[in-house]
């Protein structure tokens, strides 16, 4: 008479021992993901932040109808931004502000302090430590310019949108 094998000689257990395991690993890395990348939470205005964007929309529209655009040169050796505003009429600009949001990480972004040069030439020194993707958003409380750059770069055109 032959003795009986051992249980993790049978495929059926293997079967049942590895699906039970599988669906612990992959429940431990699911607890590890959702902990790791929570959202923020809402927000109690969320209604006022939608209503930000038909804000937005005019404001780029408004800044199509002036005809306007801008040049960014960026010279990485200083660390120098030179803005250079385009309109299809003479324009009074007051406070023109500089935004240079990171796509993703909230921490990278950036918002310098931009030096009126004159005859709508602008400058600002940003951080030695910028790299990668920013959106560039130069607005004033009438109109905005968007547009996309990846650091280093040595020109870029903003626009509206």
């Amino acid at each position: 008479m032959t003795s009986p094998k051992p249980a993790w000689r049978h495929s059926g257990f293997w079967l049942v021992f590895g699906l039970l395991l599988a669906s612990v690993v992959i429940s431990l890395g699911m607890v590890y993901l959702s902990l790791r990348g929570r959202d923020t939470p809402v927000v109690a205005d969320a209604y006022d932040h939608g209503l930000d964007i038909n804000d937005q929309l005019q404001r780029s529209h408004l800044a199509a109808r002036l005809g306007l655009s801008a040049d960014l040169d960026y010279d990485a050796g200083t660390h120098v931004l030179h803005l250079h505003l385009h309109a299809a009429q003479p324009l009074l600009v007051h406070q023109l502000q500089l935004r240079l949001p990171h796509p993703v990480d909230a921490h990278q972004d950036v918002t310098p302090t931009l030096q009126d040069l004159g005859n709508q030439h602008y400058s600002a020194v940003l951080p030695a430590n910028i790299h990668g993707q920013h959106y560039v958003l130069l607005s004033t409380p009438d109109w905005r310019l968007v547009g996309r750059v990846e650091f280093p770069f040595t020109h870029a055109e903003l626009s509206a949108r």
